[in-house]
């Protein structure tokens, strides 16, 4: 009999200290579920933006007549943006794809640690006179716990407005306010 509270009180005691440290620790709660953050090396902020110069229509129609706009090939080279890194040393190329008055325009893709000033390089990347000039863009903002990525925004949409530049900088703003919340 003794023998078998011996054994149950360590075993109690092992539940117990095992539960205790399985609960220990920085917990980053991000909605859906929770960190623990006693468990990672890495914190690493980061915010991400790519876009396009409009394509002419007839461009953008040949491309989806010949299936080409949904093809493998189309994705292996990078898409759109692959067609505009191609030609990015040839003025003449880049005029026949896009309306010329974006040219000027180019393409972006970037990605950078967040921070305020990254905010503002982003939202400041899209001129309130060209927005037509932009396709293709896409916004993200995101948290690296060592491997894990936790994306707090993500924006897509094939052409921009002003009221889409305001909704980015919102949505930018509060994925950086959520990562400054973390202990």
């Amino acid at each position: 009999m003794r023998k078998k509270v011996w054994i149950m009180a360590i075993i109690t005691v092992s539940m117990f200290s095992f539960c205790n440290f399985a609960l220990a620790g920085d917990w980053y709660d991000f909605g859906r579920g929770k960190i623990n953050l006693g468990n990672i090396s890495f914190i690493v902020p980061k915010v991400s933006l790519s876009y396009h110069p409009a394509l002419k229509e007839s461009v953008k129609a040949k491309l989806v007549e010949g299936g080409y706009a949904n093809s493998a090939q189309f994705k292996k080279e990078g898409g759109v943006i692959g067609m505009f890194r191609s030609a990015a040393g040839n003025q003449e190329v880049l005029k026949s794809l896009t309306n010329e008055s974006c040219v000027a325009v180019g393409f972006g893709s970037w990605t950078n640690s967040l921070s305020d000033n990254d905010i503002e390089i982003v939202v400041n990347s899209f001129k309130p006179k060209n927005l037509q000039c932009y396709e293709g863009v896409k916004v993200s903002a995101y948290i690296m716990f060592d491997d894990f990525k936790l994306e707090l925004y993500s924006f897509s949409k094939e052409k921009i407005t002003k009221g889409d530049i305001k909704e980015i900088e919102k949505g930018l703003e509060k994925a950086l306010k959520a990562y400054k919340n973390i202990d």
